[in-house]
């Protein structure tokens, strides 16, 4: 298990994780950071677990994981941020994921809008953001999902891997966890100066541009061509009426219409 102590030791940050609680197993460690942050546990505070009985991703997808494999955890965030713009940390944090496992393991990481992250086109990371409001409380609770050291996935899991998957070793979590935060860590104060430049560095990784795509929206099923992310992070889709459409949120698989 990944202890509290093995975090803190050497992690010299000033937003991220000043504050930890570590479990062996919780239902969500988003649903816990939802309670502790109306508690008002501040900005920064990580809650990770080995294991998640009720993990979940958007749409409440549930998220499976193997005990003791992965990284699963969640961030209790409060952005000097104008609202328009919180939607952003989720590029945010999938840069400063992508750039770590990059840097450390020398594999190419795609992102896939509007939350996922990709090696060789399949899926071993997701982030899920949910908002808390309690009275004059706010919070963003940034949840993340990264397959590590896991090997064999249920058989309803279709193009997804894991780190270890893909450079045929086992991962050091904790050392990907401690470079994860600090690397969040140093790049926030930039990205609440500037949060868009975040949508120009996920577009460097997009792995849609260009595709044909499903998207599933608003209990609606749209298709076309991935024009480009907008300056605000919203897809930009050609239908084959040639009719521009924008999406904030849906559901983006790789599927033409035929």
């Amino acid at each position: 298990m990944i202890s509290k102590e093995d975090i803190l030791k050497g992690l010299e940050t000033e937003v991220f994780a000043k504050k930890v609680f570590t479990f062996d197993t919780i239902d969500s460690t988003n649903d816990c950071a939802k309670v502790l942050a109306t508690n008002n546990q501040p900005a920064g505070s990580l809650i990770i677990s080995e294991y998640q009985t009720k993990g979940h991703g958007r749409f409440k997808r549930q998220w499976l994981s193997e005990p003791g494999k992965n990284l699963l955890f969640s961030l209790i965030l409060k952005p000097d941020l104008d609202e328009r713009y919180h939607h952003l940390l989720t590029f945010f944090i999938a840069n400063c994921i992508a750039d770590v496992i990059e840097t450390l393991y020398k594999i190419k990481v795609m992102a896939k809008w509007p939350n996922d992250l990709l090696i060789n086109e399949r899926k071993f990371c997701g982030i899920l953001l949910e908002t808390v409001k309690k009275d004059d409380i706010f919070a963003i609770i940034c949840g993340v999902g990264i397959n590590v050291n896991q090997t064999v996935f249920h058989e309803n899991l279709i193009n997804v891997t894991s780190l270890k998957r893909e450079i045929h070793n086992e991962v050091d979590r904790l050392l990907l966890l401690k470079s994860i935060l600090k690397k969040l860590d140093s790049n926030y104060k930039h990205f609440i100066e500037n949060p868009k430049h975040e949508i120009e560095l996920w577009k460097e990784r997009d792995i849609l541009k260009g595709k044909s795509v499903h998207v599933f929206f608003n209990q609606n099923n749209y298709f076309g061509h991935v024009i480009d992310i907008d300056s605000d992070g919203y897809l930009v889709l050609r239908t084959d009426g040639k009719k521009r459409l924008k999406f904030y949120s849906g559901d983006v698989s790789l599927k033409s219409k035929e």
